[in-house]
């Protein structure tokens, strides 16, 4: 199989990162944010009690929420003056349409989303929607890079 067929053949279970932070719809969002830095990721799926997500957490939404507050603050008031906020619960604030995929997708097709959607990661859920995963532009960019330098060490090989 050449390298080519081979990036044609992974799939999303090939390169997802598998270890997957995620949160309750109970969680603070300070809570969401504590637990997001220190495990040092831009995205955790809000699951239920029987761990389905019902929605996503992402670097970004925060940035919006954040954005939001300050707008709707008077002169006087800072953002920080609003304790209230971050104890409001992440079922409140998470993205609920989800942009998942399937581990047995092709990197293909998870690279055709990302790139059709906008996206920076998406989700890989069980048929149950239960977290498997993540995968990233940059687990999608590291599979092609790394069949591109494939394909040139075997070329170099071929060449002698």
């Amino acid at each position: 199989m050449n390298a080519i067929e081979r990036l044609e053949s992974l799939t999303v279970g090939d390169i997802m990162t598998d270890t997957v932070v995620q949160v309750g719809t109970h969680h603070s969002m300070c809570e969401v944010a504590r637990t997001m830095r220190e495990s040092r990721v831009s995205l955790v799926p809000v699951v239920d009690d029987r761990g389905r997500a019902l929605g996503v957490l992402s670097a970004y939404d925060f940035v919006l929420r954040e954005a939001e507050r300050c707008d709707n603050l008077s002169d006087s008031q800072t953002a920080c003056d609003d304790t209230n906020a971050s104890e409001s619960p992440a079922g409140i604030h998470m993205t609920r349409s989800i942009q998942s995929i399937a581990a047995g997708a092709s990197v293909l097709e998870a690279a055709q989303l990302l790139f059709s959607e906008h996206l920076h990661r998406l989700l890989v859920l069980d048929a149950k929607g239960r977290p498997q995963g993540v995968v990233s532009t940059m687990d999608v960019i590291s599979a092609l890079v790394n069949s591109v330098e494939e394909m040139r060490i075997t070329q170099t090989v071929r060449a002698r």
